[in-house]
């Protein structure tokens, strides 16, 4: 069957962790693009994809999920909240890791715009400071953390990934295959997305 008499699959709705340094990169217009080891079920991917992000949180009410999603509270997110972390449990709510969260309770949708297969070092300075690279005074660098800095953006990327990646063969030196995914960024619930844009 010649590949363009292919229908492509309707668009899906795909949730995706990200760190606390990422959602805050992805909320300052800084980061468009986050690479994924090729092996990752985002490897399946396509354009036109919506990627609802889970990122660590807290619930201020009482009850679980079940009840929550009945009766709205309010979500507070460890990437952007005001109280220092030593005085965050002072609420009386304990914070919950990304994988828990449910749909309703994310604010951050991603549209998938492109998707590459490519080798992990094949990433460009450019492809690097859409990771979400900011300057710094001595090059770039990710988080604000020198840790993650590097003389150009590349060079602080490699930190971030060996940071993120310490097995053998996902390793920046391993030059592991990944799909890098470029996505625009809506600040939006992705069910709240869709009600938007019904009615525009």
């Amino acid at each position: 069957m010649p590949l363009d008499s292919v229908t492509p699959r309707p668009p899906k709705d795909i949730p995706i962790i990200f760190s606390e340094a990422m959602v805050r990169a992805e909320l300052a217009d800084l980061k468009t693009q986050t690479r994924r080891l090729a092996t990752s079920p985002l490897a399946k991917v396509q354009p036109g994809d919506r990627l609802w992000v889970r990122e660590n949180f807290q619930l201020l009410s009482w009850g679980d999920y079940e009840v929550t999603r009945y009766q709205p509270c309010d979500v507070r997110y460890a990437a952007t909240d005001t109280l220092a972390k030593a005085d965050r449990e002072i609420r009386g709510y304990p914070w919950r890791p990304s994988i828990h969260m449910p749909r309703w309770a994310s604010r951050i949708t991603l549209i998938v715009e492109g998707v590459r297969f490519q080798r992990l070092q094949d990433i460009s300075e450019f492809d690097a400071r859409a990771e979400g690279a900011e300057l710094c005074a001595n090059g770039w660098w990710f988080d604000r953390n020198p840790i993650l800095a590097g003389s150009d953006a590349r060079g602080a990327f490699y930190c971030l990934w060996n940071s993120l990646h310490d097995k053998p063969g996902e390793r920046w030196e391993d030059n592991p295959e990944i799909v890098a995914l470029t996505f625009a960024v809506h600040r939006s619930n992705i069910d709240k997305l869709t009600a938007e844009v019904a009615h525009a």
